[in-house]
């Protein structure tokens, strides 16, 4: 089956080439990073990409390469191609891995996909092979909208041991808007039979504790099963923003459901300070959300400035200080880690970036890293 689908994207694409001859471009992009204290290379990482295009048809192929176990190794190898034939987009995927332990085990999956619109309705019909074959699946997915409400369909058939396709599951969901309130209903059924029943209704504002789209609001999620019915409300709180500052917060719900109080777990300041430069402070009051707030789980506060950078040609490039703070440690002002980056454009088809990375070593990484990269466009 795998041969016969791929023979028959082949002549499903060559009936799409027009005669005149088409457009070859790539690109080659690698980063590389090396640590200052073991003199070593940590990670190297590099991609090579070409691009044929002939009038509407464009195939690509993709191949990646990785630093491992101290040389450099091919990862990975994409085939891809996607044209239009009367109305109807096709895009085919093929993914082989070279690692693989033998000759078959060098197919990772083949994706086809076709989408096209039918009388104001649109179509997605998928099909996936892999290894297991039961891994393997049939979808088709169908979205638009009839009057004022949406729907959107879907049904899947999965792949059994002789090869055959049967039903795995389906799906209808429609949606409106019931007195200014989104209200979405979903209905669901598997190999079995009927799955579940759900309703959802959003963004109710509570009286009193709600203005202006901010404050206090309560969704409710109500949902039948064969042996259950279940009725789960939350709340939701919605802070208005103060200029440049963020305020993070969460209510701490009771049962009822009611509010205990208003838990603030954060807070962000973004603003530009002149000559296009952004500076961003972050504190993260809880250490679950570090990385809500800073980006880093390790770290519970961010100071950083970025901006443009000049270039020789086309779009400038940018460069970013940042400096995080740990908590509960014995280095200075609870310091963590430093980053510096900068991108430019060296040429009309080449890029390079740096980064170097310093870290007070607390958690086991390497303290000083320096990384750079860069992409060629042809």
């Amino acid at each position: 089956m795998i041969r016969t689908g791929l023979l028959l994207a082949v002549a499903l694409g060559a009936t799409a080439l027009p005669a005149d001859s088409g457009a070859i471009s790539g690109s080659w992009d690698a980063g590389l990073t090396f640590n200052v204290q073991s003199a070593s290379v940590t990670a190297l990482d590099t991609r090579f990409t070409t691009v044929y295009r002939v009038g509407l048809f464009t195939a690509k192929g993709i191949a990646f390469l990785k630093f491992d176990r101290g040389a450099l190794a091919f990862d990975s190898l994409e085939l891809d191609c996607s044209f239009p034939i009367e109305g109807i987009e096709i895009e085919s995927d093929l993914m082989f891995d070279p690692n693989a332990g033998s000759l078959i085990d060098l197919f990772d999956y083949w994706r086809a996909t076709s989408a096209f619109d039918l009388l104001g309705v649109s179509f997605i019909h998928t099909l996936y092979l892999t290894l297991p074959q039961t891994a393997s699946y049939q979808a088709l997915v169908t979205q638009g909208k009839f009057g004022s409400i949406d729907f959107r369909g879907s049904v899947r058939f999965v792949m059994s041991n002789d090869c055959s396709f049967s039903f795995s599951e389906a799906d209808l969901t429609l949606s409106a808007s019931v007195c200014g309130l989104p209200v979405t209903g979903t209905i669901a059924f598997d190999c079995s039979g009927f799955d579940f029943l759900e309703f959802t209704l959003s963004d109710l504002p509570v009286p009193r504790l709600t203005a202006g789209g901010y404050g206090v609001f309560l969704d409710f999620d109500l949902k039948f099963e064969l042996t259950e019915k279940a009725l789960n409300p939350t709340i939701e709180l919605k802070l208005p923003p103060i200029d440049c500052i963020r305020l993070y917060a969460e209510l701490e719900a009771v049962p009822g459901p009611g509010i205990g109080g208003i838990g603030f777990y954060g807070i962000r300041i973004e603003d530009t300070i002149g000559h296009g430069i952004d500076f961003v402070s972050a504190i993260s009051l809880d250490p679950l959300r570090n990385s809500v707030l800073t980006g880093q789980s390790d770290y519970f506060e961010l100071f950083s400035l970025s901006g443009p950078l000049s270039s020789c040609c086309g779009d400038p490039g940018e460069w970013r200080l940042a400096t995080y703070f740990q908590s509960n440690h014995t280095t200075l002002f609870d310091w963590g880690m430093t980053t510096f980056r900068f991108t430019t454009a060296l040429s009309p088809g080449f890029s390079f970036s740096f980064e170097t990375v310093v870290r007070s070593g607390t958690f086991g990484d390497p303290i000083v890293e320096f990384t750079i990269g860069w992409i060629a466009r042809w």
